[in-house]
């Protein structure tokens, strides 16, 4: 998985957003966001990811399969930067003119 960040410069400033390339997430709820940060952690003496906390926390997880089989797959290998769609990690309530709320996830599609 790629992560990567967007900045538009506006008449109103700076707009920054965060994406991965991935169009599915891990979790749904943020509250079990630090779990799996942290069963990504490194080892604290190997020094790199410890596949038994990672695929404990994945595995106790169903809501993480659909992102998981995405991840393992060939469509988790993008053939390059250039070539890789994007999509926004975070959900915005924008208000228009007229009062009307809508939410707006952001899509980049490549060429």
């Amino acid at each position: 998985m790629r992560g990567f960040a967007w900045k538009f410069y506006t008449d109103d400033g700076i707009y920054d957003m965060v994406g991965i390339n991935l169009p599915v997430f891990f979790v749904r709820d943020p509250i079990k966001m630090p779990d799996l940060a942290h069963s990504f952690k490194p080892h604290p003496t190997k020094n790199c990811v410890d596949p038994n906390t990672a695929w404990d926390y994945l595995s106790l997880n169903p809501e993480t399969m659909h992102a998981n089989l995405m991840l393992y797959s060939d469509r988790g290998v993008p053939f390059g930067y250039r070539y890789m769609h994007g999509f926004g990690v975070h959900t915005f309530r924008w208000v228009n003119d007229s009062g009307e709320a809508f939410f707006v996830k952001y899509t980049f599609k490549s060429n």
